[in-house]
């Protein structure tokens, strides 16, 4: 059988449409955008409660006047803030910083133990601009009516701070710090 001339055309034109379509098809490159780079997430979901990051402020715990820990008692850093300074020159300068704990279950003649990292980038010096003359190598601290450093506690371990909050401190307690080492056997200017 022959095909008629109209039909040889029209057969002509729909294989050279097919063939220019698949053409276009497959010659037709991918494009990706600058911001395409892969990010990979891996997840672990868990039981329990979902919590900010820990803090670098320190840690607190509620203890009875012998020392030991008070059952179902717990604590926390709320805060610690550069409240103070003054001085003029190295070795006479001084800080005074404000800790805030939290605690709950903790009695009326129960004390608060704490550590704090007073170099701490989450300690809040919004107000202040530290000095940059302070050095922590020469560094002491004298207690105030609202807490007492731990026994033989060491001038060399600051910018870190171990103390006991008394019985009577209730809401902020200021630190005090000097950049002048006057004992170091107990830190104590």
């Amino acid at each position: 059988m022959t095909l008629g001339p109209a039909l040889r055309v029209a057969g002509g034109l729909i294989t050279l449409a097919a063939a220019l379509f698949v053409g276009t098809a497959t010659g037709t490159a991918t494009t990706e955008g600058a911001w395409s780079d892969q990010a990979r997430f891996n997840i672990t979901a868990g039981t329990g409660s979902w919590l900010p990051p820990a803090s670098t402020l320190g840690s607190c715990v509620v203890i009875d006047a012998g020392g030991d820990p008070v059952d179902g008692a717990s604590c926390s850093i709320s805060s610690v803030r550069l409240v103070e300074q003054g001085g003029t020159t190295p070795g006479n300068l001084l800080r005074e910083y404000e800790l805030t704990t939290s605690s709950s279950g903790r009695g009326t003649d129960d004390l608060v133990a704490f550590q704090v990292d007073l170099a701490s980038p989450d300690v809040d010096s919004s107000q202040l601009t530290p000095n940059p003359d302070w050095s922590w190598s020469t560094a002491s601290t004298s207690p105030t009516s609202g807490y007492t450093i731990d026994p033989g506690y060491p001038c060399s371990a600051l910018p870190t701070l171990r103390g006991t909050l008394t019985s009577g401190a209730t809401g902020p307690t200021l630190l005090k710090v000097n950049d002048h080492l006057a004992d170091d056997r107990n830190c104590v200017q």
